[in-house]
């Protein structure tokens, strides 16, 4: 599952919205079973409501929140990450950080250090369904990251 309030609490457009975190383990407690999080962190489309920095929240989310994976996001749908930013949450962190925002063929090289993408808007045609040379283009491009 993929949590955009999962361990830092955020202000957006849409008011207060509190971590989920600890609702999360007692669900997988109370179940016996794992969920797979994926948790955001410096969530686009919202402010943190907290001085922390990155770093921070990453080791938070990880160590105390137990995520899985971070997610780091560019400011709006559609736009990247600060590659900074991201390069630092995998320096502090030792598990799978995702660029979750912004990715396409012409910048993806920015990010070959991330674990992975979550790629959505770019897939799309002006009628919101995926085209299909642009998802050709997109793996194209992740490949040949993988390149030596």
């Amino acid at each position: 599952m993929r949590s955009n309030a999962y361990c830092e609490a955020i202000v957006s457009a849409e008011g207060l919205i509190e971590p989920v975190a600890r609702e999360v383990l007692e669900v997988m407690t109370r179940l016996n079973t794992k969920i797979t999080v994926l948790a955001d962190i410096f969530v686009k489309h919202a402010s943190p409501l907290h001085r922390m920095t990155i770093e921070d929240v990453a080791k938070d989310c990880v160590e105390r929140a137990l995520a899985d994976a971070l997610v780091v996001t560019g400011p709006r749908t559609g736009e990247p990450p600060d590659p900074l930013l991201l390069r630092r949450v995998i320096k502090t962190v030792n598990t799978k950080v995702l660029v979750g925002s912004g990715i396409n063929p012409n910048n993806i090289g920015d990010y070959r250090e991330a674990h992975g993408f979550i790629v959505g808007t770019y897939l799309k045609d002006e009628e919101g369904q995926i085209d299909p040379t642009k998802a050709r283009n997109m793996v194209n491009a992740v490949k040949a990251l993988a390149k030596p």
